[in-house]
């Protein structure tokens, strides 16, 4: 599935941000450039951006790591070797994408070129006498080089980590683990582990940096939100509005208070889920799986808020005599308004539903198309 027009200008003014500082990308390098795709964003861990770009391209040859711009130059920084001659391909497809004509350059970790966009497909150029005649490394080569790659990640990693650890001080102990084990790995000359181990270190700070900026934009919501329902009250109690009621549908009324607690308890079941997806994906380190955890913990008090019965309310609408109805619709009504303002107001909420962790996870929309539902049949 080719990149859309909107993942397009996503991508435009991504690489505009990335003239000022080094931002996350994963890209999928396809037989057609057209079908190539790139996608760069500052919170998300590169391997999360991989696995988008490898969705929408359809190709196996993948690379991930961090992307800086200078002028027409597009510097990509790749965790692991990039796919032969995807400098090249990356510089037409950039064209088609953007309209611009960049120049591509591909590198390592420590800062070494491996690739331009005017460089030949060295994999397939090379001699097959050529390669064997290249001196052969032993482990402790092998080790003291991947050692290395992984010192310039982690130096270009601390600013992000330091700032990490002032957002949360809880995390200091699982990024150090982290760190350690990245280190033992490259001593090793374990790839495989190092990869592992620095692809959840880049997550993990991705969720500290993402939790903080949700903490910092949540109170200003909340305050905003609750100036918003006190200017509506005060409005409703000088100008003496009442809200008529519509003809209730019993019907369709019946219906949706019996699938309402499905609704919500479904919510929980998903955030759960959620949670125990990511112990395990961390199962080998738990306090990174704790630190990962504590950004979705407020969301327990947040969801607390649906457990307003909300069908009990709907079954004194239901029961009541024509007489009394109204002001059981009234009530019922005025207990929607705040739970879709709780929706509305809740920066965590709204990031839930298709995140890159467990996308199929949906908690918010179908909370609110059901809350819809039964607005509808009261007659709202």
């Amino acid at each position: 599935m080719p990149m859309s027009a909107a993942d397009k200008d996503s991508l435009k003014a991504q690489l505009a941000a990335s003239r000022k500082k080094a931002l996350n990308f994963g890209v999928c390098i396809a037989t057609k450039p057209e079908e190539c795709a790139l996608v760069i964003d500052r919170i998300k861990a590169p391997e999360i951006l991989m696995k988008k770009a490898k969705k929408l391209g359809g190709s196996a040859k993948v690379a991930c790591g961090t992307v800086e711009s200078k002028g027409k130059l597009v510097m990509l920084t790749c965790l692991e070797d990039p796919p032969p001659g995807a400098a090249k391909r990356l510089k037409a497809f950039l064209k088609l994408a953007t309209g611009d004509m960049m120049k591509v350059q591909l590198m390592d970790t420590s800062g070494s070129v491996l690739e331009g966009d005017e460089d030949e497909d060295k994999a397939e150029a090379a001699p097959q006498d050529q390669a064997q005649d290249e001196p052969q490394h032993d482990d402790q080569d092998e080790s003291a080089e991947l050692s290395g790659k992984l010192d310039a990640v982690l130096k270009k990693l601390a600013p992000r980590i330091a700032t990490a650890l002032g957002q949360n001080a809880k995390a200091q102990e699982p990024i150090q683990k982290l760190m350690a084990a990245i280190k033992t790995a490259g001593a090793a000359n374990d790839s495989e582990t190092a990869k592992k181990r620095l692809g959840q270190l880049t997550e993990l700070l991705g969720k500290i940096a993402a939790a903080a900026q949700k903490a910092e934009t949540a109170p200003q919501a909340q305050d905003e939100a609750a100036d918003e329902d006190a200017t509506e009250q005060q409005h409703a109690a000088d100008e003496g509005e009442q809200e008529e009621a519509g003809p209730v549908s019993l019907v369709k009324l019946g219906k949706v208070r019996l699938e309402w607690p499905e609704t919500r308890t479904k919510a929980f079941a998903d955030l759960d889920r959620l949670k125990k997806h990511i112990e395990s994906e961390y199962s080998d380190m738990p306090e990174a799986a704790g630190a990962v955890s504590a950004a979705l913990s407020q969301l327990d008090k947040s969801l607390a808020t649906f457990n307003e019965n909300l069908h009990e309310q709907l079954d004194e609408v239901l029961n009541a005599d024509e007489s009394d109805r109204k002001a059981q619709v009234d009530a019922a009504h005025d207990m929607i308004k705040r739970f879709n303002k709780h929706v509305d107001s809740d920066p965590i909420l709204a990031e839930l539903d298709g995140n890159d962790i467990l996308p199929d996870v949906s908690i918010a929309a179908p909370i609110r198309a059901k809350l819809s539902e039964i607005a509808t049949a009261l007659g709202r």
